[in-house]
């Protein structure tokens, strides 16, 4: 008797579970649903899809990004189909690590997601990524990144495919021929003219300082200087990079440099054109407003002293200076918009483009991090201060 009802009750909870699931596949549309067209954005001609915020794009035209044209060389390795293009495409990221000024550092890096021959490739991370540039003077090491470009120059190409598989010497002297108009590339190989590199060190700058919306293209005079040890480098900013000759360390490059895409991705930038860094400015809307110069003063009234009402202008001052300046998602959120007649060919770059979006999703998150801790700092003061009269209260 008592084995039958064991029976009966497995029957039902067997019999619940096939309901459930017939309730499950029920709930599944039968009929694909497609997003609705929408007009591209009036400012900027981007591409929108149905649901996305307003602004997104360029933030109501604010955001102004000029883009080169991709050499025709690297487009058709990019974009056609032939066996040596498809070859490029499949080790594209290997590739532009061969030809980066920069190595690349990434913490826990999944490397069973990106194999080329087993499923769909995938880059994936988790924790940081960091860019390191190293000596001048290779030591006892084989030449890398940035010392390939002055080091037997000579043996380049065999000194380039040393040690990778798969790598064309083709597709690697073609390269090099494009790359002949990159800025940094230009500035380190006029270093193999230097007779003696002990005695130097490099400035590499920080950003170009040019304004993006309307050009960006740098020379090499802009992006790097040579030093040598009796100067003194007094016109070297504070965040510019500096790199020895040998000190057995490597130098890492800060998200919020403009050095810091065109150093690691070559191939996405080709010009060397400058990444995010703090100051690009936006585009102004005084043409669209009419401000009154007397809306942004403060008045004495309600300060308790002249130093709180300067503090209190100086921190106005800061804030419309970020709102004046496009953040570093702005900046991407740009870049990464489907336009027509879109030259830089950006989006076209395959594996190497996976690579650039995690890159960049980590350092928008790195940047935001300073103010999520200021903003958990001063929730927690305002608790604490909210708590105050109760502590008074248990206290008396």
């Amino acid at each position: 008797m008592q084995l039958i009802m064991q029976l009966e009750i497995v029957l039902n909870n067997s019999n619940q579970e096939c309901l459930q699931q017939n309730d499950t596949l029920s709930s599944i549309p039968d009929q694909s649903f497609a997003l609705k067209d929408c007009p591209p954005c009036t400012y900027c001609n981007a591409r929108r899809f149905q649901y996305e915020p307003p602004g997104l794009c360029c933030s109501s035209g604010q955001v102004v990004l000029v883009s080169n044209e991709m050499p025709s060389l690297l487009k058709q390795l990019f974009c056609e189909k032939d066996e040596v293009s498809r070859h490029f495409q499949a080790c594209v990221r290997r590739y532009n690590n061969t030809f980066a000024f920069t190595s690349l550092g990434i913490h826990n890096y999944d490397k069973q997601l990106s194999r080329r021959n087993k499923g769909i490739y995938t880059f994936k991370v988790q924790g940081q990524m960091y860019h390191f540039i190293n000596d001048l003077v290779p030591g006892d090491q084989p030449p890398k990144n940035l010392q390939l470009y002055f080091y037997d120059t000579d043996h380049e190409v065999e000194n380039r495919i040393k040690g990778a598989e798969r790598m064309n010497a083709s597709v690697v002297e073609n390269l090099i021929d494009v790359l002949g108009s990159n800025p940094y590339s230009q500035f380190f190989r006029n270093l193999k003219d230097i007779s003696s590199l002990d005695d130097c060190n490099i400035l590499i700058r920080s950003n170009a300082s040019l304004d993006q919306r309307v050009y960006n293209m740098p020379t090499s005079s802009q992006v790097a200087a040579t030093w040598v040890d009796e100067q003194d480098g007094s016109g070297q900013n504070n965040h510019d990079i500096r790199v020895f000759a040998k000190t057995g360390q490597s130098h890492s490059v800060k998200y919020n440099y403009g050095c810091y895409d065109p150093l690691q991705y070559p191939l996405l930038f080709p010009y060397g054109e400058s990444g995010w860094h703090e100051g690009i400015s936006k585009v102004p809307k005084s043409y669209q407003n009419n401000y009154s110069v007397c809306q942004g003063i403060l008045q004495h009234r309600g300060f308790s002293s002249i130093q709180a009402l300067l503090n209190k202008e100086n921190e106005n001052f800061v804030s419309q200076s970020k709102q004046n300046t496009v953040s570093c998602r702005e900046y991407y959120a740009y870049s990464f918009q489907i336009r027509p007649n879109d030259q830089s060919m950006l989006l076209h770059s395959g594996r190497l483009f996976q690579q650039f979006i995690v890159d960049t999703y980590i350092k928008i998150e790195h940047g935001a991090l300073p103010n999520q801790k200021k903003r958990m700092c001063t929730e927690g003061e305002d608790q604490e201060n909210d708590n105050a009269p109760f502590k008074r209260i248990k206290k008396a």
